[in-house]
């Protein structure tokens, strides 16, 4: 997809503050209503709708009238606002040409402030060729329904995360500078991808292999699968240093799959290294994920990667409360940084867009269940057993107290229409109902006068409907004739005006014949 910011030198304060409507109208709206529109952005002088039209001008919005007058973002301008809030921050001051396409991004070149060259990541997702992405990852979190605008929000969202926590623990991974919306700024590698490598070329091909084993064992060893380990997400430069790209897919090993992603991973990379690299390796050389040991810090807790749960931890901290026995229950390790994890990620559990400009801020009341109730810690255990109290399974003062009571009733039926009290039935009205026996005995004179009454009005019957049968027949002969009449008039002037010849002269001589 073409990126086009020249129009960013155009567009005003004000048409940002429209765009910025629009996304986050798109929270609850596949279309957002016009009136919504200018609601959330409350320009002082007005002029939304002269707005609206210049950012479609513009493509930087769709319109629909459909079923009502709305409008949604395009990609082009959820890149715009992106990258406007990247250039507020001082992250980029350019940005220059496209150098890498994917099934799910586009990488761009740009510079900092001082001169530096970044990569730019711009991840879309909803391209035909990769929409199986929705049932593949876990980015909907149980969500029926998403806009591939947020999906890939998250994508970057949780790449950038990736990418945050490896590079701080030594992996070699490009230098992560800020994400914004879809957008990941980072540090450009030094180096080119090993599929661009020519058959058989690489120079100590069995010391790289050795390095990329070291690597897969290394992210095991701190909780985390690649499930993308392949020549095209590694980068490797003339003195054979690699460096690791692409990190959005990646699972815990907690995950019910991960010894089947972790061998696909190592059987991709033998085969890689076998097939095009001319290097067989050894089966010593090849790593098993039921092999490696996670004693280190676990890395798939602190980004929460896919597979890995709170109920996970909370079992294991049940299991350490049973198995010591002192009554002590430190579940309370590590909840620190999951709570700013959670404020970051309340947004994204509601669905929602977030503005991050600097200055202004617009705001829509949405609806969501918030994270910490989802996933509340343990509550700590008695330190003895006297002082354990009867359990209440009221639900009073609970988190379902919305919920009534199943023996109880708030609701009555209301009375039948025009009844202000309930009668109660009496013993007559509850007894069964009996019916009457009729006499229908027909004397012998009365039954012969019926029968010939019975005839008589048959006949007048069939009397009837014969004669008007008759005058319908006679009405539709009518109709015939004169309707043969007409189109013979109509015949006769058409031949006289076009063909100019007499009525006579256009019959044949039945003599003749």
């Amino acid at each position: 997809m073409k990126l086009d910011v020249t129009c960013m030198r155009y567009l005003t304060k004000d048409d940002f503050r429209v765009l910025t409507a629009i996304e986050l109208g798109m929270r609850n709206h596949e279309l957002v209503p016009v009136p919504l529109i200018v609601s959330i952005a409350k320009l002082r002088h007005g002029g939304s709708h002269k707005i609206l039209s210049t950012l479609l001008r513009h493509k930087l919005v769709a319109h629909a009238a459909k079923d009502y007058n709305g409008y949604r973002l395009s990609y082009l301008g959820y890149d715009i606002l992106a990258l406007r809030t990247l250039l507020s921050r001082g992250v980029i001051v350019s940005v220059g040409s496209q150098i890498g396409i994917g099934k799910e991004s586009d990488i761009f070149e740009a510079q900092n402030e001082n001169g530096d060259d970044i990569v730019l990541k711009i991840h879309r997702l909803g391209r035909t060729s990769f929409r199986a992405v929705r049932r593949q990852r876990d980015y909907m979190n149980n969500k029926s329904k998403a806009s591939w605008l947020y999906m890939s929000r998250l994508a970057a969202t949780k790449e950038f995360a990736f990418m945050k926590a490896l590079h701080a623990h030594g992996f070699p991974t490009p230098i992560p500078f800020d994400s914004s919306r879809h957008v990941v700024a980072m540090s450009k590698v030094d180096g080119f991808p090993m599929a661009q490598i020519k058959t058989g070329q690489m120079e100590g091909a069995e010391r790289i292999f050795n390095t990329c084993m070291s690597l897969l064992g290394q992210l095991a060893e701190h909780g985390l699968i690649h499930c993308d380990f392949n020549e095209f997400n590694l980068m490797v430069n003339n003195d054979g240093i690699v460096t690791i790209i692409d990190f959005p897919q990646m699972v815990s090993t907690n995950h019910p799959n991960a010894s089947e992603l972790f061998e696909r991973d190592v059987r991709g990379l033998v085969k890689f290294f076998a097939m095009k690299m001319r290097f067989i390796p050894t089966e010593d050389m090849v790593l098993r994920l039921e092999e490696i040991q996670c004693d280190g810090v676990r890395l798939d807790d602190e980004v929460r990667a896919s597979g890995f749960s709170l109920t996970l931890q909370e079992e294991e901290c049940l299991t350490e409360f049973i198995m010591s026995g002192d009554g002590g229950l430190s579940c309370e390790e590590g909840e620190e940084g999951r709570d700013d994890a959670r404020e970051n990620d309340s947004e994204e559990e509601n669905g929602s867009f977030a503005y991050e400009d600097d200055g202004e801020q617009l705001k829509v009341e949405g609806s969501g269940t918030p994270r910490e109730a989802d996933r509340s810690p343990l509550p700590s255990p008695p330190a003895s057993t006297q002082d354990i109290s009867p359990v209440d399974v009221s639900l009073k003062d609970s988190n379902y107290s919305h919920i009534s009571s199943p023996t109880s009733f708030s609701h009555t039926l209301p009375p039948p229409p025009g009844d202000t009290s309930v009668v109660t039935p009496s013993e007559t009205q509850l007894k069964p109902h009996i019916p009457v026996e009729q006499d229908n005995s027909v004397s012998e004179d009365e039954g012969s006068d019926g029968v010939e009454e019975s005839i008589e009005d048959n006949d007048m019957l069939q009397t009837q409907q014969q004669d008007l049968r008759t005058v319908r027949m006679k009405v539709k002969r009518q109709n015939m004739k004169g309707r043969t009449k007409q189109m013979t008039r109509n015949n006769t002037k058409k031949w006289t005006k076009y063909g100019k010849i007499d009525r006579a002269e256009r019959h044949f001589d039945s003599s003749a014949w």
